[in-house]
């Protein structure tokens, strides 16, 4: 990997430089494509270096020259954490690059106010912002309170309290700003969260083999199409047993949206719009006291067979697809299985790393036989994309585009696209050229 290095200035609000800082990379844009960004998070990556401040606010790092083929780097992400200073997240302009600044901010201090017989034995604060460049929040603790410094800036966030049997009780979300050096004290009292029951349909034959369920409640409730709207995320997940029942226990109140899945089977996208490669979830009723039936569909197979340049079939290659679903105002890969309660507790802990490689994520991936073909199953239904990777060959670029619209900017992709139908198994033959010199 070709990498390149670049220094970086940490200065304070006043513009005096600040020794001590930790710059890290985490991702990149291209200057061709700059509205995608490639990210590797914390995880170490031969190459890719973090640097510290000098005496002077001066720090090195180095970064991949290019994203992906021939596109090259001209935004580098970086997180700059300081002991004395808010964090930030930062875009450079690699070209150009700007200081970095950290604001000392504002003292936040939230105490919970638990219904009585109520122990809570773990607090941790949830708090989301429209400030992009928010670093890492460094909670202290004392007895029932917590207490960080934000930058400046307007925030949503709530508490969340956790008893030794299990149980989680949470503030109301509560939306706030912080003006420059002050200090801000609140008292928000805990209710205990909520829990769902459904089922799968009939259509799924019983016992269910390998279901899960995986949630996420926005909290106020979800405005639909309604991007950049201050709420909560809350992320869950459960087993469904051999009869088709599920259980989501300890939610907060908001909107409920679910994707699920087993063998053969998968949750129907029951969206207006269908996007390609991506599985909208199902908003549950407002009511949680009721089961909900979710209504599901077959899944499909496909059967790609990988060519050499000259026509013959190529062992060993990895066959990918990426089949997506969305819940909330993200998207990851269909059946991804977290839970925000773990994430809060390993922020805190500084175990974000850890847990991230315990992260249940599906692999939708095969290896060619000695025939060529790769077979990929349980893929939802819908138009979805195939990624071949090989040592020796390249994929070719995707062709079959209309006419570039004006002012439209396409920038190619080495993929290829299959259409997946229920209880079948599509097929496509991808034929490979000579590896370029990138």
């Amino acid at each position: 990997m070709d990498t390149k290095s670049l220094t970086l200035q940490v200065t304070s609000t006043d513009g005096a430089p600040l020794a001590g800082a930790t710059v890290r990379p985490v991702g990149m844009r291209s200057r061709e494509e700059p509205g995608s960004c490639y990210g590797w998070s914390r995880r170490p990556v031969p190459g890719i270096n973090s640097g510290t401040s000098d005496a002077t606010g001066m720090a090195t790092i180095t970064f991949p020259a290019h994203c992906r083929d021939e596109l090259t780097t001209g935004t580098v992400i970086v997180t700059v954490d300081h002991d004395d200073f808010c964090g930030v997240q930062a875009e450079v302009n690699v070209d150009a690059p700007q200081p970095i600044v950290l604001a000392r901010g504002t003292r936040i201090r939230l105490s919970a106010s638990a219904p009585a017989g109520i122990n809570i034995v773990a607090l941790h604060a949830d708090i989301a912002s429209q400030n992009r460049q928010m670093g890492t929040l460094k909670w202290q603790r004392d007895s029932n309170t917590i207490s960080s410094f934000l930058p400046d800036g307007q925030y949503i966030a709530r508490l969340v309290g956790k008893t030794a049997a299990g149980q989680i009780f949470f503030s109301e979300p509560t939306v706030f700003s912080t003006p420059s050096n002050s200090e801000l004290d609140f008292v928000w009292p805990l209710k205990e969260g909520t829990s769902f029951r459904g089922q799968f349909d009939e259509l799924v034959p019983r016992p269910v083999r390998g279901g899960w369920v995986v949630a996420h409640v926005t909290s106020p409730k979800l405005i639909q199409n309604a991007c950049g709207v201050l709420a909560m995320r809350w992320y869950t997940h459960a087993d469904v047993v051999d009869d088709g029942t599920f259980h989501l226990p300890n939610l907060p109140e908001g909107t409920l949206e679910i994707v699920a899945g087993c063998d053969g089977y998968v949750s129907t996208d029951l969206a207006e719009h269908v996007i390609d490669g991506i599985r909208h979830a199902q908003i549950m009723p407002d009511d949680r006291r009721l089961p909900v039936t979710l209504p599901m569909e077959l899944t499909g197979d496909a059967r790609i067979l990988v060519f050499t340049p000259s026509g013959q079939p190529l062992a060993d290659a990895g066959v990918g697809m990426s089949p997506n679903q969305s819940l909330g105002r993200s998207t990851s890969i269909i059946g991804a299985r977290h839970k925000s309660e773990d994430i809060l507790e390993a922020k805190d802990a500084g175990t974000m790393d850890k847990l991230r490689k315990e992260f249940e994520m599906p692999r939708f991936w095969a290896k060619t036989d000695a025939d060529g073909i790769a077979l990929i199953r349980g893929l939802p239904p819908g138009k979805h994309r195939v990624y071949v990777s090989s040592s020796d060959y390249d994929q070719p670029i995707e062709s079959g585009h209309g006419p570039l619209r004006p002012g439209e900017i396409r920038v190619p992709r080495r993929e290829n696209g299959i259409v997946i139908r229920g209880g079948e198994q599509a097929s496509a033959e991808i034929r490979l050229e000579p590896k370029g010199s990138t």
